[in-house]
């Protein structure tokens, strides 16, 4: 196991404790420009005990946040850290259990190595290139399900939502099993690389979003695209989807229609 995947599981797993105790009290919620989206003191304590860990192991290497530092240039740097420490703050701060932290290094524009704390589970889901893809110690892999028997998760996003709500959600949720809404966009992610969830959508995500997860998916035997079915680079805000390969055109028959909506 590299250096790399080893503090980021560490870092994970840290903040994820904490984020745990912190759970439990009460918090005083900010928004950031809109009501859908929030940041808490909790937000800001994962934030920096992630911090501190990762400049401990790598002091020269840069950090991009979505509470510290979310108009870093991300091309600019060679070795880059991409953090959310929560990931679902919505979730957190009701005291339900579905968010994450997201934990994602990326050398030259490539995530190699990802780690996701599951707080409903208390696991720490994680990856490095090439070595598949690991819930603790036992591998995860992807699962094929019948598209009608399939669980998928569509993260609406803040910009462009009335749009998704009303032309994408509805025709999904009519042919699959269950279209799952309530939960981060990286938790959802993290449920297709486990197998519980045959696949995840998200419309207009920002790259702490999804680095960690995209790279899971990968890794444990999924596909990730555009709404157009093209692969989809680590620097972009367009939608994207992460599945089961069976899955991908049944999902695609529906982003086809809408994807001059959500392409960045």
């Amino acid at each position: 196991m590299d250096k790399t995947t080893r503090v980021a599981i560490e870092a994970a797993t840290q903040a994820g404790k904490l984020l745990r105790r912190l759970v439990k009290q009460s918090h005083q919620e900010k928004t950031k420009g809109h009501a859908h989206d929030i940041v808490t003191e909790a937000d800001i304590a994962s934030n920096n005990l992630i911090a501190h860990i990762i400049h401990r192991s790598f002091p020269n290497h840069t950090i991009l946040s979505e509470e510290s530092s979310p108009t870093i240039d991300p091309k600019k740097h060679g070795h880059l850290w991409i953090v959310d420490p929560i990931d679902g703050t919505i979730s957190f701060a009701a005291g339900l259990p579905f968010y994450t932290v997201s934990i994602a290094y990326a050398h030259d524009g490539e995530v190699v190595s990802s780690a996701l704390f599951m707080a409903d589970t208390n696991e720490v889901l994680w990856a490095q290139k090439g070595e598949g893809a690991y819930a603790n110690k036992k591998p995860i892999h992807v699962k094929d399900l019948p598209w009608e028997k399939s669980v998928v998760g569509f993260d609406q996003s803040i910009r462009k939502r009335k749009i998704a709500m009303e032309k994408l959600a509805p025709p999904l949720s009519l042919e699959v099993r269950f279209l799952h809404m309530s939960a981060g966009q990286a938790y959802m992610t993290g449920q297709v690389a486990k197998g519980n969830f045959q696949g995840m959508l998200s419309v207009f995500p920002s790259v702490w979003d999804f680095a960690a997860g995209v790279h899971l998916v990968r890794e444990a035997g999924g596909v990730v695209t555009d709404f157009l079915g093209r692969d989809y680079p680590l620097f972009t805000e367009a939608g994207h989807i992460a599945c089961t390969p069976s899955v991908l055109p049944h999902i695609l028959k529906h982003t086809k229609k809408v994807a001059r909506y959500f392409l960045h």
